[in-house]
């Protein structure tokens, strides 16, 4: 357990240098990368460029690209661990979190078939009705092969004996 410290110990500062050298200061990186992708593209156009920054260009995009997923990455992080820290402590970060998932999760508009805009929650439940039952009378015609006589029976209730039979325990033959 002791080697196993040591060894912890001295990768401990390796580890700092390649956070820093990776991954610091991720937004201002990313920032830089567009500014030089654009000085790059802004010569390009101008006509002021050589070989050297057609070839930027190139890579220049997948660098932003995978300096825009290590920022993505961080502040997913960072935000749950503040969620961690935080939680549902009844805190202000707790509130303001919980009325942006409120607002997410509410219909504000609906459209109706005829593309008309419904706005009220009596006209979005009269439009919910009229679309299942539509649906559910509606003949699909993408299944084929249906039996209806197989869907009819599957759909008669079973009698009183047969239910009866079903909830009893079952026996060691029939297992």
């Amino acid at each position: 357990m002791e080697i196993l410290h040591r060894k912890l110990k001295r990768l401990k500062p390796i580890l700092k240098d390649f956070n820093k050298k990776h991954f610091a200061e991720l937004s201002n990186r990313v920032g830089e990368k567009i500014r030089e992708l654009e000085v790059v593209q802004v010569e390009i156009l101008k006509g002021h460029s050589g070989p050297d920054s057609i070839q930027q260009e190139k890579s220049l995009p997948h660098e932003l690209y995978n300096l825009l997923i290590a920022e993505e990455s961080f502040f997913k992080k960072k935000s749950r661990i503040q969620w961690l820290n935080e939680g549902d402590s009844n805190t202000k970060f707790f509130h303001s979190m919980m009325a942006a998932k409120q607002k997410q999760n509410y219909i504000f508009v609906l459209k109706d078939s005829e593309e008309n805009i419904l706005k009220s929650f009596e006209q979005f439940s009269s439009e919910a009705v009229t679309f299942f039952q539509r649906l559910i009378g509606a003949k699909d015609d993408k299944v084929t092969g249906a039996n209806h006589e197989l869907s009819s029976e599957l759909l008669t209730p079973f009698s009183e004996e047969a239910c009866a039979e079903m909830s009893n325990d079952a026996t060691l033959e029939e297992i």
